[in-house]
Order: C-alpha cells, then structure tokens, then sequence
C-alpha cells in the first residue's frame, strides 16, 4: 500500500515538475533582452521620395515598462537614378504599457545617418560606408520617435515576440550633399523578435 502511495505522489508531482524546469528563469525586471528583425517602407521628406527599410533591433530592459531601444536601420530608394540608399544607428528609451500577451509602447530616439546617392554606395561603397564624403555622403543627425505594440505568441513561454511600430525621424543637423538632405524619414514596420531569458 505505502509503494502505491509513493508512486502515485511520484506520477502527480512529475507534470508541475517538468514545467517548472521547462518555465524560464525568473527576471527581477519582469522582462528580458529581446533581439528583432524587422521590414517596413519609409517616405523620405524633403526629396519626397519612398524606400524599404529594414533593422536589426535589441531591447534592453531597465525596469518592467522601460527598456532601451538600439537599432541598425538600412532604407534603399531604388526607383531610378536619382535614387539613394541610408545607414542609420538609433537609440533611445522606451515605455511599455503591459496588458497580457500585449505590449503597447511609445519610443524617444535619437539616430546617426549617413546618406548617400545609389551610384556613391554602387561605385564607392567602403570609403562610403567609412564616412567619407567626398562622392555625396551626408552625415545626418536626426530626432524622434515611434509607436507601436508588440504580442508575445502564446505556447512560446514569452520568447517569440510580433511587432507592428509606425517611426518618424526630423532632421535636426547635418552636412549638405548631393543637393539636398531628407528633412524627414517617416515610415512603418513589422518585425519579428526572440527574447533572450
């Protein structure tokens, strides 16, 4: 009777066993480093011109609604020959507002550009991509934000996580090239991201 007690406790406790090994370790924020890719289209303002963009993101959380954003952003305006391709590392801080699976958030950012016509970046590209600006490479220097909200996928324990953000950019500082620089970058995404527990 007792060997029947005792594997009986044994084959209850085994379920909450497992799943506790399979739960993540606990974050004392709540949150964890979530890295993302993204894709998306952008309207260049000034030149009225449109673009793919793409990133490479990570969040860094601080405390559960805020974290630090760092992102890489490339953006190709490929239609003709005025055409343009830009490189742009953002960062900023973000503020989440927490509602199960949802995450809904407003971002601050501050981003490095260099912007350049297709043919620099097609004949020139390491001098391009090092700085120079000698074949109509502009370093910009831009503020602003974005909105968006991001789902954590059920049956992923938090890990796979959706992304939908609307972003917009204002010139604040740059050197004059190849005529004229974008006075704004305005544009949206969706992205896919993995957290890192």
């Amino acid at each position: 009777m007792l060997r029947a007690l005792v594997i009986a406790s044994v084959l209850l406790a085994a379920p909450s066993l497992v799943r506790a090994q399979d739960a993540p370790p606990a974050d004392p924020t709540g949150r964890a480093v979530t890295l993302r890719l993204g894709l998306g289209a952008s309207g260049i303002v000034g030149p009225d011109r449109a673009g793919i963009t793409g990133h490479v993101g990570v969040q860094i959380p601080l405390v559960e609604w805020v974290s630090i954003d760092v992102l890489a952003h490339l953006g190709v305006d490929p239609w003709d020959a005025r055409g343009r391709m830009w490189i742009a590392l953002a960062a900023g801080v973000r503020g989440e507002l927490p509602i199960d699976a949802w995450r809904p958030y407003l971002a601050a950012r501050i981003a490095h550009v260099h912007d350049a016509p297709l043919h620099a970046w097609g004949d020139h590209f390491g001098e391009t991509l090092a700085g120079d600006p000698a074949h109509g490479l502009g370093h910009l220097t831009a503020l602003g934000g974005a909105i968006g909200v991001t789902w954590e996928v059920p049956g992923t324990q938090r890990r796979l996580v959706l992304g939908l953000e609307g972003e917009a950019l204002g010139l604040i500082h740059g050197s004059a090239h190849h005529g004229r620089s974008p006075d704004a970058w305005v544009g949206g995404s969706v992205s896919v991201g993995w957290q890192l527990f």
